[in-house]
């Protein structure tokens, strides 16, 4: 494999075509199977781990990336270059410029920064998305308190709001991510997953996400 090949199953294609049921006029007929998530009596799991428990007993978003990514734990950084970048363009940008359109910037020089962006193995993968949910976080511009260290919830909730950072508010900022980090067939995965089929980068599936 050269990590830009897709090879589907014989069976699995002949079982798609020949099933029964065909859509009608104006919907959209999509089956997508996953090894990493599980949906059933009322649970969602990833890699045998429930969601749920795991945003409920606040455990750090980053760990829960680790256990999708299946990887031990991440150093969770940046390069240096990439996040100066980042931060130099987020500044050059009006005070009133939405924060989706701040998130794909952040994309794109992260992207134009990485010689390795083509790099599709599961290492590169990882490599490439944890510098980027890292550079789209620490990026921003703080719009409460100045931020401060500690995971990813404590220092993006003062670029989010100037509502005052307690620990409870972290807790629940960070039960958000956990929980979205599987987001079934929103629009946007559903663009990504379609960008991830063809081989694109990194980079460039999370910005057909955004």
């Amino acid at each position: 494999m050269d990590g830009r090949t897709s090879l589907f199953d014989a069976e699995e294609v002949d079982s798609f075509r020949s099933r029964r049921r065909r859509p009608t006029e104006g919907e959209l007929d999509t089956v997508i199977g996953t090894a990493l998530t599980r949906v059933r009596d009322g649970d969602l799991r990833i890699r045998g781990s429930d969601l749920v428990v795991l945003a409920r007993d606040d455990v750090d978003y980053e760990a829960v990336v680790d256990l999708l990514w299946d990887r031990e734990r991440g150093s969770w950084t940046a390069p240096a270059d990439v996040l100066a970048a980042v931060r130099r363009t987020q500044a050059a940008l009006p005070a009133s410029t939405p924060m989706l359109d701040r998130l794909r910037v952040s994309t794109s020089v992260a992207s134009s920064l990485d010689p390795l962006r083509f790099d599709l193995s599961a290492g590169g993968v990882r490599r490439a998305g944890e510098a980027l949910i890292v550079a789209m976080v620490d990026g921003l511009p703080a719009v409460g308190a100045e931020p401060g260290e500690g995971r990813l919830a404590d220092r993006l909730w003062p670029r989010l709001t100037r509502r005052p950072s307690t620990a409870e508010r972290r807790a629940v900022l960070n039960a958000a991510l956990v929980l979205l980090v599987d987001h079934g067939l929103a629009p946007s995965t559903f663009g990504a997953r379609i960008a991830a089929s063809v081989r694109a980068d990194p980079y460039s599936v999370v910005g057909a996400g955004l």
